[in-house]
Formats: C-alpha cells, sequence, structure tokens
C-alpha cells in the first residue's frame, strides 16, 4: 500500500482507465485502486483542453480591460478637454443619426440619440468622479447652460413660443442640474481616491516607508534647484487662501439677496397691478433666483475652504441674504422679513444650510487633496520635501521602551532527520502556535516565527519572564500532547529590554532584537537568560551572572525557569 501511495504521490499523468493495470503491479484489488484513482480526479484530455481554452479568455478579456483602462486614463487626463471633446462628439453622432440617408425609423433615430447623449454623460460624469474636483462640473455647468440657451434659442423662441425668460430658466436649471450631478460624482470620487490615499498611507510598512522615503531624497537630490514650480493660482484658490473670507461671506449673502430683491421686487412692484400669483414671467424669475442662490450659496462655502469654514460661511451667507429682506420693494419689506424668521420658515433653511455647508467644505478639502496629490505627482520640490519630512517624523518617532524574548528549538535539526517530513511542518507549526498562545495569555505579541522559534515583545521584563517561564513549563505538556515527532522539543530562551525608535513590532532588524537573539544562543537548554537590562525590572528574582557577555551586554541565567520551581 505504502509503495502505491509513493507511486501517486510522485507520479501525476494518469487516467481512469489505468485502474486494472496500476492494481495488478501493486497486488490491489481492482475497485479499490478505481476508487482511489476518482477520488483523486484523474485528468482527461478533454477536461484539460476546456480549462485551457477558458485560461486563454480570461487572459484575453484581462488584457482587453487593461488596454480599455490605459485608453481612459490617457482620453481622460484634461478634464475639461474631455468633456468638451465627448459633448462635440455627441452632438456630431446625433446629427449623423438623423440623417434620412441612413433609413433609420423616427422612434429609432430618437432612442439612438437618447442612448448616445446619456452614454456621454455618464462618461463626464465618471471623468468628473476621476479628478476628484468640484469645479470641472460646475465650469462645464456653466457651459453648458449658455449652449443650451445660444443653441436652442431659435427653435424653442419660434416652435414652441417660449418668452426669452423662461429660455434662460430652463437652461439654467439644465446647467444647474448637470453641474449638481457633475458635483455628486467629483464628490464620490474625491472622497473615495482620497479615503484610499489616507488607507495607504496609514496602512504603509515600515519597509514601504522606508522606500518611500529613499525615493523620495533620490529625486530630490536630482535637482539642481529646490524653487518650487510656479502654478498660477486661480480666483479660486485666492478666494481660498484669503483670511477675509468671513467678510466675504457675508458680502456674498448680502450680494445674492440684494439681486434677489431687485430683480423679483423690482418685475412686483413695476407690474403691480396684475395677478401676481398667476404671472408666469415671475415664476420664472423665482425659479431662476432659487437656482441662482443654491449656486451661490454652494460656491461660497466652496470659496470659504474646509468644511468648518464652510458651515460658518453659510451662516455668516444668510445673514446677509435674509438682511436685504427688509428693503421695501414689491413684496419684499420688514414684514415679510419678520415672517421669515420664525421657526417653521427657519427649521429647514437651516438644515439646507448645514447639507450645503457639508458638500462645498468637502468638496473644498476634496480638491485641495487632490491638488497637493497632483503636485508630489509632478516632483515639485516642495511637495517632496514636504513627504520627506512626513516619513522621517514617521520613521524616527519617539523612542520607547520594549522587552524582547527569542525563544528557539534546541537541536532542531537533529529532531528532523529521519522524520516524516509533515509529520515534521505539522508539529512545528503547532509549535509555533503553541509560542503565539503563550505570549498574547502575557500580554505579548509575536514580531516573527521565522525559522524554528519565534520573537515577541512585551512592555516590560515582569511579562516577558512570566511568558519565558510558562513556554519552558508547559513544553512538556506540548511534547505528550501534540507533538508527533520521536524526538521532544527543548527550548531555550532569551530577553533583553532596550529603547526602541518607533513600533517595535514593525521594525525588524533593530538592535533590542539583535541582541535579544544572540543572547538566547547562549542560554542553557531549558533555561531562561536575561540582559542586565531586563533584570532591573526585576529586582526580587535571583539570577546567576554569567562570565563571558553577549556583545558587550551583561547575561544572567534565571534561576527558576519554571513556574512550578
Amino acid at each position: 500500500m505504502d509503495a502505491f501511495v509513493d507511486f501517486l504521490r510522485r507520479e501525476r499523468n494518469f487516467r481512469d482507465d489505468d485502474a486494472p493495470f496500476l492494481a495488478d503491479k501493486f497486488g490491489l484489488d481492482h475497485e479499490l485502486v478505481r476508487h482511489v484513482l476518482n477520488g483523486l480526479g484523474a485528468p482527461s484530455a478533454q477536461r484539460t483542453g476546456y480549462e485551457s481554452f477558458l485560461k486563454a479568455i480570461s487572459c484575453a478579456f484581462d488584457q482587453f480591460l487593461a488596454k480599455l483602462k490605459d485608453i481612459w486614463l490617457v482620453a481622460s487626463g484634461n478634464a475639461m478637454v474631455f468633456v468638451l471633446a465627448s459633448a462635440f462628439l455627441g452632438v456630431a453622432v446625433a446629427y449623423f443619426l438623423q440623417i434620412p440617408a441612413l433609413g433609420l425609423a423616427p422612434v429609432s433615430v430618437s432612442n439612438a440619440v437618447n442612448n448616445v447623449l446619456w452614454l456621454i454623460v455618464a462618461l463626464q460624469m465618471a471623468c468628473f468622479a476621476r479628478h476628484g474636483r468640484m469645479r470641472y462640473p460646475l465650469y462645464a455647468g456653466a457651459i453648458l447652460a449658455g449652449m443650451f440657451v445660444l443653441g436652442s434659442s431659435k427653435y424653442m423662441l419660434e416652435t414652441l413660443h417660449l418668452g426669452l425668460g423662461r429660455l434662460v430658466s430652463l437652461g439654467l436649471t439644465v446647467g444647474f442640474f448637470y453641474a449638481g450631478l457633475g458635483s455628486a460624482a467629483a464628490l464620490v470620487g474625491g472622497y473615495v481616491a482620497m479615503g484610499r490615499r489616507a488607507r495607504t498611507r496609514v496602512g504603509m510598512t515600515r519597509q514601504e516607508a522606508l522606500e518611500r522615503l529613499l525615493v523620495v531624497r533620490d529625486l530630490l537630490e536630482r535637482r539642481d534647484d529646490f524653487k518650487p514650480q510656479r502654478q498660477l493660482k486661480t480666483w479660486i484658490d485666492r478666494s481660498q487662501e484669503d483670511p477675509r473670507w468671513p467678510l466675504a461671506a457675508l458680502l456674498g449673502g448680502l450680494a445674492l439677496g440684494a439681486l434677489r430683491v431687485l430683480v423679483l421686487g423690482g418685475y412686483a412692484h413695476v407690474f403691480r397691478n396684475f395677478d401676481l400669483n398667476q404671472d408666469p414671467v415671475l415664476m420664472t424669475l423665482r425659479i431662476m433666483s432659487v437656482i441662482v442662490t443654491a449656486i451661490g450659496f454652494l460656491g461660497i462655502g466652496f470659496l470659504a475652504g474646509g468644511v468648518r469654514k464652510a458651515l460658518f460661511s453659510q451662516g455668516l451667507a444668510f445673514v446677509g441674504f435674509e438682511a436685504t429682506n427688509f428693503i421695501r420693494l414689491g413684496m419684499f419689506g420688514p414684514d415679510l422679513a419678520m415672517q421669515q424668521l420664525q421657526l417653521p420658515y427657519l427649521a429647514p433653511v437651516v438644515l439646507l444650510l448645514l447639507v450645503s455647508g457639508l458638500l462645498s467644505g468637502i468638496g473644498a478639502r476634496i480638491e485641495d487633496a487632490t491638488k497637493r496629490e497632483r503636485r508630489l505627482d509632478e516632483n515639485d520640490p516642495a511637495a517632496l520635501l514636504a513627504e520627506r519630512i512626513v516619513l522621517e517624523r514617521r520613521l524616527n518617532a519617539p523612542s520607547g521602551a520594549s522587552c524582547v524574548v527569542s525563544i528557539d528549538v534546541a537541536q532542531s535539526t537533529l529532531m528532523k532527520e529521519g522524520q516524516d517530513r509533515l509529520k515534521v511542518e505539522w508539529s512545528f507549526r503547532e509549535f509555533q502556535k503553541f509560542l503565539t498562545e503563550v505570549c498574547e495569555q502575557s500580554g505579548g505579541h509575536i514580531v516573527s516565527t521565522a525559522g524554528d522559534g519565534a520573537i515577541a515583545t512585551f512592555c516590560d521584563s515582569e511579562d516577558a519572564l512570566n511568558a519565558a517561564r510558562d513556554a519552558q513549563t508547559r513544553i512538556a505538556w506540548f511534547n505528550s500532547r501534540v507533538n508527533r515527532l520521536d524526538s521532544p522539543f527543548r527550548v531555550r530562551v532569551g530577553i533583553h529590554c532596550d529603547e526602541v525608535q518607533g513600533e517595535v513590532n514593525d521594525v525588524q532588524f533593530t538592535q533590542v532584537i539583535d541582541i535579544a537573539a544572540h543572547v538566547q544562543t547562549r542560554a542553557p537548554v531549558g533555561g531562561i537568560l536575561v540582559t542586565a537590562e531586563a533584570t532591573v525590572q526585576l529586582p526580587e528574582e535571583e539570577f546567576t551572572e554569567l562570565k563571558d557577555p553577549v556583545q558587550g551586554h551583561k547575561v544572567f541565567v534565571v534561576a527558576n525557569p519554571t513556574l512550578s520551581a
């Protein structure tokens, strides 16, 4: 039977119909061999070919997706260029589909045009999400509103008999909803990207941080000068950096309110003899006023920069906006102003202001983070220096005391000789699990289980010594109940305490670990050896000093290496 098992372990090229041959070769029952082969899943030519075909299809699909992603990244590299180019392409395709020579039915043309336009809008929203900057959808919404009014004015005025006011109102509405949808996409995309970058920085291992620091240093050393790249500040950048933003927010609210009073109140004052409740022009002006006011408040919060500043700016803008209600013009005046300061009116308005402040503030924060990342990607020296400082602060974190325990198996090579390698693997893995449990029960943390032992860290020497004694005490139970090898596990332990830069769990080559490992090699089998630094916190323990130091450190043998001693 063992010969049969060894054969199947080495040989993999067999089929179900090989059962009679193998049964005769090893003197086994035919039915037994057939069931064994069936349990192993003997391969067949058809199955292998099918799996190869699926694998080829999967690889081709992955390559197609990778190529498609590359094309997308290149095409949407400049947000506004992509939006304008895709809009022009969409209009061109829509115009082409309506050519009579194509022979398409009117319903088919309408469906095809709608599908093309929705596809273009979806791609533009994806572009906004990729860049994560709210200014792009705001710019695009303003352009769309202008193009809508200019491009459809003749058709709207002559065919649908719409007035110019309604046409402008409709264009503003279209632009507003497009800008709102794009801003939402940019907000979500920017927030996801910002969170991903933050998680990457926080989850960066010490080795990855070291690698990044070396790259940044190399980039800085290659530069001939350290002048930051000249970047023209837009009016948005200047507004967000202006310390007078509270005054700007108050004046912005006053301007929006004054514009509303001038347009709506002026119209009502001029045409006060008409029934204004049914006046379509006034209704159009009110819609335009709501849209302009909403855009204005979002813009005020965005220009303030930051979430807290944006929320505060909404309150200041609202104060200025409401103050204009006291102006006597048309339906406006003190009576209306006092009526709108009552709780039933203020409650929903405050909620809207909170939402507006949060959205605009988060958008400003995301845009600022995106701008910093872009400067870093462009290897701006100022951004690189800031990155270097952040990495060096992390890698040179304040020192903290740590106690390291190094545990290893004595004569592990001899234990493995002549043993079944699977039993060796299982037993040593169980031994490492045993050490992990022992250390964690004493408040320790396993740093490494490389080799045949483990490296663990503790806050103080007392916990470290308790874990070492627990391991020496319970190793007899492990050998009798868990170990499957002929030879027992016998361990030796080394303990050392010292100051560590940063988190010792994240430092794989710190000196305290190196010394603890060297001390462990000098420890007696079944014993515990500690350095003088570790004994400082153990005044009541009994030790015997060794004659020779280890790497310049005095070392002591623990008199009672087990808990029962």
